[in-house]
C-alpha cells in the first residue's frame, strides 16, 4: 500500500504546478455485496490526454506531458496496477487536459471470518 501510494502522489507532484493543490481521500463503495475500500489520488495538474489514458498503466510508457528535464523511468503506475492485480483490486483514473487527474485504488473489502 505504501508503495502504490507514494507512486501516485509522487506523480501528483511532479505533474502539479506551484500553486495547484494534490490531495488523498479514502471512502467506503460499492453495494453490501460488493463494498470496496476506494483510496484516491487527485490533483490539479496538467492531466492526461484521453487519447493516453489507456497507455499510462504500461511499463515505461511516458506521456505526452514529460519534459525533457522531467525524472521517471514510467514504471509508476505500471508498479501500481500490478500491486492492486495480486490484492484482487483495481485502480482507475479521471482525467482532463488542464484540470488534473485522480487515481483511484479500489480494494475489495470481506467480512472477518467468525471462529
Amino acid at each position: 500500500l505504501i508503495q502504490m501510494l507514494t507512486n501516485l502522489v509522487d506523480n501528483a507532484l511532479k505533474y502539479t504546478p506551484r500553486g495547484g493543490e494534490v490531495w488523498v481521500a479514502a471512502r467506503e463503495i460499492g453495494s453490501d455485496s460488493q463494498r470496496m475500500l476506494e483510496i484516491a489520488v487527485g490533483d490539479t495538474g496538467v492531466g492526461i490526454p484521453e487519447d493516453e489514458q489507456d497507455k499510462v498503466f504500461d511499463r515505461f510508457y511516458r506521456g505526452s506531458n514529460n519534459t525533457p528535464s522531467s525524472t521517471g523511468t514510467g514504471l509508476g503506475l505500471a508498479i501500481v496496477r500490478e500491486l492492486m492485480k495480486r490484492h484482487g483490486g483495481r485502480v482507475t483514473l479521471r482525467s482532463k487536459v488542464g484540470e488534473g487527474s485522480v487515481f483511484a485504488l479500489q480494494f475489495p473489502l470481506t467480512e472477518p471470518e467468525e471462529g
